[in-house]
């Protein structure tokens, strides 16, 4: 659910167009007036969702459709130390961004698993040890189940993949979403996020070092994850559409179905 000043700038944009067309604007500009389909955990989501009676709980799903035998030769090797997987998703995976983790991590006991997206050659980020491993694309659905911790951007899609996989993360949010999503995940227990002036070497170096020795992170990730293998799944998700689509009325929810 987006913070509360958001959906009411949004309502504020928008009210001249229904004005002009003589109607009534619906509360948070009408994008919640018939479905909502929320594939955010309830313990991650906040409480203004609870108002929006159109929101349903489904399961996030992994949508990379990945062979068993897409995966590199060389992940047949991970497991001796503990492994971490590093992306900044598509928007923000600029050199800049995964120098200052590269330098605090990469002489660490670790195995680093980088993906740079399909539009950067992994050669612009230097000559790597040997413990650095750097792709443009693994499909994390495969590579996440070999991992112990996520050093991301916060990207809703890297958090909910992550967190079904019960994994730890450190997240270090660029813009859009992300800015309010790390923060959740940090409140929640299942995540270091570091932002603005606090994103140094040496912070990046000692949050990892936290989430990985700390327990309790990865218990938390392990209680969200449970969290949403108990959610309705996509099969869910269909039959409430189609109830739109025949109904042409607003898909309310039962009283105990979400919050």
């Amino acid at each position: 659910m987006r913070p509360p000043w958001m959906m009411e700038s949004i309502e504020a944009w928008f009210a001249p167009v229904w004005q002009r067309y003589g109607l009534e604007q619906p509360a948070h500009a009408g994008l919640f007036r018939y479905l909502y389909l929320d594939r955010c955990p309830p313990s991650l989501q906040p409480p203004e969702i609870r108002a929006v009676e159109t929101a349903h709980a489904i399961r996030p799903v992994n949508f990379d459709g990945a062979d068993p035998g897409a995966l590199p030769s060389w992940t047949r090797g991970l497991g001796d130390r503990p492994v971490v997987y590093v992306t900044f998703g598509t928007a923000f995976n600029s050199p800049e961004m995964f120098a200052p983790v590269l330098e605090a991590l990469r002489n660490e006991p670790l195995e680093l698993v980088v993906t740079v997206g399909r539009n950067l050659d992994p050669a612009e980020l230097g000559h790597q040890p040997p413990n650095v491993h750097v792709e443009r694309y693994l499909a994390q659905s495969l590579v996440l189940p070999l991992c112990d911790a996520v050093v991301c951007h916060g990207g809703s899609g890297a958090i909910m993949e992550t967190l079904t996989c019960g994994l730890p993360m450190v997240i270090l949010p660029q813009g859009a979403d992300q800015v309010w999503n790390g923060p959740l995940c940090a409140d929640r227990g299942v995540a270091r996020c570091l932002q603005g002036d606090e994103v140094s070497v040496a912070s990046i170096r000692g949050a990892l070092a936290e989430v990985l020795d700390v327990g309790s992170y990865r218990a938390n990730a392990g209680a969200v994850a449970r969290e949403i293998a108990a959610l309705p799944g996509l099969g869910h998700a269909v039959s409430l559409i189609a109830r739109a689509a025949t109904t042409k009325a607003p898909v309310l929810r039962e009283p105990t179905s979400q919050g």
